[in-house]
């Protein structure tokens, strides 16, 4: 279940992958180490935040971190 209360960044018309040679779509249980962790070990540069969704663009890369909760919820992110 989506907990973006903003309004989204782009629509899915408007996203051109073509714009960057690389994508990268990871699906995180949390994004605020995600958040942490890209720009500080990376350095790539944050390019939108929320709940649901982390982008990111370096080394004419962009990388798409969405949280588990809003890709696919009843999947479990880790095995018990």
């Amino acid at each position: 279940m989506k907990k973006r209360l903003k309004t989204p960044f782009f629509g899915l018309p408007d996203y051109d992958p073509s714009s960057h040679r690389f994508t990268v779509n990871l699906l995180s249980a949390n994004l605020f180490r995600v958040l942490v962790f890209q720009p500080y070990v990376l350095k790539a540069e944050i390019e939108h935040d929320d709940d649901d969704l982390l982008i990111l663009d370096g080394y004419a890369s962009n990388w798409m971190a969405h949280a588990d909760h809003s890709a696919v919820p009843d999947l479990p992110m880790t095995v018990e």
